[in-house]
């Protein structure tokens, strides 16, 4: 019983340290990134968003869709989604995340700035979604975009994207 309860009050720093753990692994390079998550829309995180905008075309690329839509339970997703603080703690992030406090402070030095959600994984830890979105200077429309990885082997490999039109 009191393994359980242990087990029980742990998740939450677990899935914590698992955010930070895969955000590391995201970049090498300087990201100049917002200091709070994104929060991603419920209507990009459905079984049917994905699967009707895996792909432009019809192609092969079906058969990676199935994987991981059958790897990914989306309620738990979007309960995800709404129980997480939006404040990025930039101690739990390497060097090369650099905090963008004013954005607008920031724009004026810079031609951009990173956004992305908290990763959202799947109930097993080996699938999760990003969003992802460069804020640039010079207003000229922008995309976002929905990253896909899936852990293979202990480390975290791109498995696909969806471009997302913003403006």
């Amino acid at each position: 019983m009191k393994k359980s309860i242990l087990i029980l009050y742990l998740i939450p720093y677990i899935l914590f340290s698992q955010e930070y753990v895969f955000i590391n692994s995201y970049s090498n390079d300087a990201v100049f990134l917002r200091n709070n998550f994104e929060q991603i829309e419920d209507k990009y995180i459905s079984y049917n968003f994905f699967k009707n905008n895996w792909s432009l075309m019809k192609s092969d690329d079906s058969d990676n869709a199935k994987v991981f839509l059958d790897n990914f339970n989306f309620a738990h997703a979007k309960a995800m989604i709404n129980d997480s603080d939006s404040k990025i703690n930039f101690s739990n992030l390497n060097n090369n995340f650099i905090e963008v406090k004013d954005v607008n402070k920031h724009l004026k030095n810079n031609d951009y700035y990173t956004v992305i959600s908290k990763p959202i994984f799947n109930c097993a830890m080996d699938w999760v979604i990003l969003y992802k979105c460069n804020v640039y200077k010079d207003d000229v429309g922008s995309t976002a975009d929905i990253y896909i990885y899936r852990k293979v082997d202990g480390k975290w490999i791109y498995y696909h994207k969806i471009n997302l039109w913003i403006s």
